[in-house]
């Protein structure tokens, strides 16, 4: 019977063994300077070894582990502990995770972030996951995606992040993973995401983060019924058309964005937050925000507005606006209208400036005197 060793809250060092197995009380002195143990959470930042040893005669209690900024190139078979349920392993120089490497937590692993090492496929290992709910691959160059291994794990997993993996297309993996309920694909090489693409997350979708250079947003996109936010910063938006109509939270922030009107946003949109930052806004019509009836929050800064748009008027539950950085924008007797909008509510956070005076202090006080 396997021994088991629980790591409490203290310092332990990793040093390299040649066994294949070793006994709890050697594994715990191979555990000292490098690891630091908080419960069962363990951090093993700076391991300067090629390899970790087997856990083979040991039932470590350890539920998380981190290896951050180390030499380790390979996790063995077995080298991960028994009961693992959560593994980050960032900014090192891993290439390889053997077949056996989760042969101890294979049942109770969920969760896997894999950053910035020299993983260059999808490990085989990947595939006996079979309760793996969450994926991370960020600033990972995989050349071969083991499409085999995808279908098997995309059963699970229901968080998948794809960011800078050197994508040129919209991979049609992504077909297996059925339920998904978020996904964050961050590559600015794909320029377009195929009709159809996302159709088989209509139920489940429920937040979107996509920066893939898109110019256009697929018109399939309004019938999945599941999704709540979607971020859409650093593309090439000119519009919001076929934004899903029950939306609570959009961000279409570092667009190219020039004109807000009354088709920007659909009709009986429920949306409740909207980012507008760093787009070239010049225009806004005095309809622009009539279909956000639900509006609670706005972020315009960072625009070409000369003038704070009158359109804002109809937003009547507004608890934030925020207006900065906006070089250009004055404020007139023009847009005295808006005064009854921006003390509907003493405790609305108003951020930006006209000049040299701010926006709630001119309306507050200045626009008062207006003829």
């Amino acid at each position: 019977m396997a021994a088991v060793l629980l790591f409490g809250a203290a310092v332990f060092s990793v040093l390299l063994s040649s066994a294949s197995a070793v006994s709890c009380t050697v594994l715990q002195n191979l555990y000292s300077t490098q690891c630091l143990a908080h419960g069962d959470v363990m951090e093993c930042n700076g391991v300067t070894l090629p390899a970790l040893p087997s856990f083979d005669d040991c039932t470590v209690v350890v539920s998380d582990i981190s290896f951050a900024n180390s030499s380790i190139d390979v996790f063995q078979d077995n080298s991960l502990p028994f009961g693992l349920r959560y593994l980050e392993i960032k900014s090192s120089k891993v290439k390889t995770i053997s077949s056996g490497a989760f042969n101890h937590c294979y049942l109770t692993l969920t969760h896997i972030d894999i950053e910035r090492t020299d993983i260059t496929e999808i490990p085989d290992a990947l595939g006996k996951l079979t309760h793996i709910e969450e994926l991370v691959l960020r600033h990972v160059d995989i050349k071969n995606w083991n499409e085999p291994v995808l279908q098997t794990i995309g059963m699970s997993v229901k968080r998948l992040d794809l960011t800078n993996n050197s994508v040129v297309a919209w991979p049609s993996w992504i077909q297996n993973f059925k339920d998904l309920t978020d996904l964050h694909f961050n590559q600015e090489g794909v320029g377009s995401i195929p009709t159809g693409a996302l159709s088989h997350l209509t139920n489940t979708l429920k937040q979107l983060y996509v920066d893939a250079n898109l110019s256009a947003i697929p018109p399939d996109w309004t019938a999945l019924s599941a999704l709540k936010r979607l971020t859409l910063a650093n593309n090439k938006l000119t519009n919001g058309k076929n934004i899903p109509v029950q939306l609570e939270f959009l961000s279409l922030a570092k667009n190219v964005i020039t004109e807000l009107n009354i088709d920007s946003f659909p009709a009986n949109s429920v949306l409740t937050e909207l980012e507008l930052d760093y787009n070239p806004i010049t225009k806004v019509t005095t309809d622009a925000f009539d279909n956000l009836k639900h509006l609670r929050v706005l972020s315009m800064g960072n625009t070409l507005l000369t003038r704070v748009p009158t359109a804002l008027a109809v937003l009547t539950h507004m608890t934030q606006i925020d207006m900065r950085d906006n070089a250009a924008l004055v404020c007139t007797c023009e847009e005295k209208s808006l005064v009854n909008f921006f003390m509907q509510d003493p405790t609305m956070s108003i951020g930006g400036s006209c000049g040299e005076v701010t926006i709630k202090i001119f309306f507050t006080f200045v626009a008062q005197a207006c003829p």
